[in-house]
């Protein structure tokens, strides 16, 4: 955890990660989400970075519109897919 209590980009010894590290010596780190979307932290703009360099595969492995969001529960429960599921949700 960082100063006050939020997550850090530390690697659990007091060592900060360079922006850019995809591996690093140390402890595990994690990105948790805590239901808090309005304010995205500066984690976000990293990982995005690092997507629009195709240093970060956000592999996508079931896709089908937002309807289906019982059958995308279902199979990520069940462990059916491998990587993402992304709903599509259509203006009407």
């Amino acid at each position: 955890m960082g100063r006050g209590g939020r997550p850090g980009r530390g690697d659990g010894q007091g060592r900060r990660r360079r922006s850019g590290d995809l591996f690093a010596l140390g402890a595990a780190c994690t990105i948790s989400s805590f239901g808090d979307a309005g304010r995205p932290g500066p984690d976000i703009g990293i990982l995005l970075e690092l997507a629009a360099r195709g240093r970060l595969a956000a592999e996508v492995g079931w896709r089908g519109s937002w309807e289906r969001a019982g059958d995308a529960f279902r199979a990520l429960l069940a462990r059916e897919v491998v990587g993402k599921a992304v709903l599509d949700v259509r203006a009407s």
